[in-house]
This record gives C-alpha cells, sequence and structure tokens, in this order.
C-alpha cells in the first residue's frame, strides 16, 4: 500500500513539475513572439526614419543648389595681387559678349587663397539676378576664342557652382563619359546631362545610378 502511495505521490509531483514546465514554456514562447514583433517593428521604423532621412537629404541638397542658382564659377584665371574679381569677372564676360558692369555682381571672390600647388584658385561670383547669369552662362563656348591673357595661356572654364553631392554626381558622369567615350557633358540648373553621340538624346543623370545599364555601356 505504501508502495502505491509512493507512486502516486511520483507520479502527482511529475505531472504537476510537467505542467509547470509547459507554463514556463509557453510564457518563454509568448515572450519570444513579443520579441520577434517589436524586432520586425523596430525594423519598419529604422527603415522608415532612413527613407525620411534620405528625402530629407535631397531636399536640403536642392534647397543648397537653388541658392546657388545665380552663382557661376570662372576657372583658370591668373591670380594677380591686390586684384579685384568683380572686374575681372566684368572684364571676361564682355569678351563673351555680355555687357555687364560691377553693378551686375552682388558678390565674387576666390574659393580658397591662392597656394604653390593651386595658385589661381576659382573665382566664385554672384549675379543679381538668374536671368543674366543664364545669359553669361550660355555663352560660355565662347572662351576658346578668347585671348588667354587673363589665363596665362592655359584653359578658361566658366561652370555652375554646384553643391558637394552633385560635384560627385558630375564627377561620377565624367569619369564614365571618359571610359565610355561619350562626346559629351554639361550640367544645366545643377542637373548633369550625358550624349553619347551628335544624334543621341541627351540623358539626365539626377543620381550615380542613372549612368546607363551596363549592356548600354558596352554597346
Amino acid at each position: 500500500m505504501n508502495e502505491i502511495q509512493e507512486v502516486r505521490r511520483s507520479q502527482e509531483f511529475l505531472s504537476s513539475a510537467y505542467e509547470e514546465l509547459k507554463n514556463e514554456l509557453q510564457t518563454v514562447e509568448s515572450a519570444n513572439r513579443d520579441l520577434q514583433y517589436q524586432n520586425t517593428t523596430l525594423k519598419e521604423i529604422v527603415s522608415t526614419l532612413k527613407k525620411q532621412n534620405k528625402e530629407t537629404d535631397v531636399k536640403r541638397n536642392n534647397l543648397e543648389q537653388y541658392s546657388r542658382r545665380c552663382c557661376l564659377e570662372f576657372q583658370g584665371i591668373t591670380h594677380q595681387p591686390s586684384e579685384c574679381t568683380d572686374v575681372i569677372v566684368v572684364n571676361l564676360v564682355k569678351k563673351l559678349g555680355v555687357n555687364i558692369t560691377s553693378g551686375d555682381i552682388s558678390i565674387s571672390h576666390r574659393l580658397a587663397p591662392p597656394t604653390k600647388k593651386y595658385p589661381n584658385p576659382i573665382i566664385i561670383a554672384k549675379f543679381n539676378s538668374q536671368k543674366l547669369r543664364d545669359s553669361i552662362y550660355s555663352k560660355r563656348m565662347k572662351l576658346k576664342y578668347v585671348d588667354k591673357t587673363m589665363s596665362g595661356g592655359s584653359k578658361l572654364y566658366i561652370k555652375e557652382s554646384l553643391t558637394k553631392t552633385k560635384k560627385q554626381i558630375f564627377s561620377a558622369a565624367l569619369s564614365f563619359k571618359m571610359k565610355y567615350n561619350y562626346k559629351y557633358i554639361w550640367t544645366r540648373h545643377g542637373l548633369t546631362y550625358l550624349r553619347k553621340t551628335d544624334d543621341s538624346q541627351a540623358k539626365i543623370i539626377r543620381r550615380v545610378k542613372d549612368l546607363p545599364a551596363e549592356a548600354e555601356k558596352k554597346s
């Protein structure tokens, strides 16, 4: 009789232990599901924040580029002691057939002081109107006919003033142009354009991934 009671007590103990273990397992599984749900939710939040941050960066960059809409950069002009960049810009622009005065320039200056490595830093000029700025930029191809005394015989360039991000896009497109023998590259209102031949259509490069697909590259 005692043996039977002992067996029953053992069974009851095992049954109780099993139920307790079962309840603990269910609790752990429930907690695990909660953690998985929280992890999924956090991933979705992070993904949303990354997307919002990227969109914010794009908007900020576009606003910065818009703030440069009246600016042009003049590259290759020889630095002179006690120079007046307003006068330099006016004289160069007049050679392109655009009649302006210093009063048409809001501000101008070198982007950096001259050094041994870069003795002739770029001049940036902000004009009083985008219309005037666009008129000057449209005449930039005439620079090849301009006397090179202002540059010591080297090439002169007129470029749009681009944000850091826009410069990176242009640089990537320029490397692509040289590697795959595209004929033309230029910028307009901060956007980079590529054209392979005189007869082909220009492609707008808003992002580096907008560069032509690999199949087109090899064609």
